[in-house]
């Protein structure tokens, strides 16, 4: 099916081919003789030249001003955050316990609410210990300040989150940085510590997927180096967990790394529709640590109950049948915005999700969480 007509910028949209993505389909939008220009004079966020296949347009704020462009700043995976059961969990916590955090975070993690959370994350995350964190970049920070001191080292990966470094070079000298998704070399950098130090706390940090440059570490490798050689690894799920995976759990579930992992940290924001965070881990001692030393707890950064009512009911809707049909979704979407970006002449990085497979018997036994192959301009993305 398609449709003609001007839009109210005054460009002709003249092809609205339907795709699962994008219902009102990807217009081709044409600039009648010169560059596209709002009417009032203002640049468009994105120049539309004659023929160029862009997504549905929203209106963004540009210098005070509306203007037809596309928002990619929104953070929403599932679009959880106006989802009527979300909403109504929000409500019902501040009718009941009202907007303001209890105090410390140990009073806060007290709550039903919080409890409830917790002992989902668990279950979800395959771990025993869990705490809860008014921010995700608390949480970041809460994880290096409650474990390192200034005689420990922290290796991190070169592309791993800001607030790491910025955590760990506020604590110690001993910032180490290894070459990006480089297990060798970061057994190299952990030989080379231990050469010197036996006997000094070792904190390595990457993340399961890296926004930026949509890959994935190698987890499994990563968490063997790491204990050949007594480090702790944290990751970060921040970006991923909830929206990929079986069941939504990630990276960790595709590489089948749920409970194995020694600590992990992640954000409430990107999927469980509110602010927040979390950490994670396997060892009774370290939970014990972060719980009594993390920085945070000096002051009233708790965890709201709202946060906790409103985040325990997002991650029941991604653990749900409707959280796999939104993944679903939102792997169809990110799959064709990655093909019309490569068609003309994007640089796409990464995969969709998670590497590119060829279409073989080979790939089939291996990617045991594939559902179905879809293909892609360049090959078949297992989602």
């Amino acid at each position: 099916m398609t449709s003609s007509y001007y839009s109210s910028n005054g460009f002709e949209r003249k092809s609205a081919a339907r795709s699962p993505a994008f219902p009102d389909g990807w217009p081709v939008v044409s600039a009648p003789g010169r560059e596209a220009d709002d009417p009032a004079g203002q640049p468009m966020i994105l120049s539309h030249r004659p023929g160029r296949v862009v997504p549905r347009l929203v209106p963004v704020a540009y210098d005070g001003k509306m203007c037809p462009g596309i928002d990619f700043t929104f953070i929403d995976y599932l679009g959880l955050m106006s989802h009527p059961a979300v909403r109504d969990a929000a409500q019902t916590a501040i009718e009941n316990c009202g907007a303001l955090p209890e105090g410390r975070p140990p009073s806060a993690q007290a709550s039903p609410e919080a409890a409830a959370l917790q002992a989902e994350l668990a279950e979800f995350l395959q771990v025993p210990h869990v705490l809860l964190y008014s921010q995700g970049w608390t949480a970041c920070c809460g994880v290096v300040g409650g474990l390192v001191r200034a005689a420990d080292h922290v290796v991190l990966d070169t592309l791993v989150q800001g607030n790491f470094y910025e955590a760990a070079a506020a604590i110690t000298r001993r910032v180490h940085l290894c070459r990006h998704l480089d297990v060798d070399h970061v057994g190299e950098v952990l030989r080379d510590i231990r050469i010197r130090e036996s006997r000094r706390q070792i904190l390595v940090v990457t993340e399961a997927l890296f926004a930026t440059e949509a890959d994935t570490a190698n987890l499994a490798a990563l968490q063997a180096t790491c204990r050949r050689y007594d480090a702790l690894l944290c990751v970060s799920v921040s970006n991923d967990l909830g929206a990929v995976g079986p069941g939504g759990t990630g990276c960790l579930g595709l590489q089948h790394m749920l409970g194995q992992v020694d600590l992990v940290v992640g954000s409430f924001f990107p999927t469980l529709a509110c602010s927040g965070g979390f950490a994670a881990t396997l060892r009774r001692e370290v939970y014990d640590r972060l719980r009594v030393y993390e920085p945070s707890n000096t002051d009233s950064r708790a965890l709201m109950r709202v946060q906790s009512a409103t985040a325990l009911a997002a991650l029941r809707l991604v653990r749900s049948p409707e959280g796999e049909r939104r993944r679903r979704a939102l792997s169809t979407a990110v799959v064709a915005v990655r093909a019309g970006l490569a068609l003309h002449g994007g640089i796409v990085m990464g995969a969709a999700w998670r590497r590119a497979c060829a279409p073989n018997a080979a790939c089939r036994s291996h990617c045991s969480n594939i559902r179905r192959f879809r293909w892609a301009r360049r090959g078949y993305i297992c989602i």
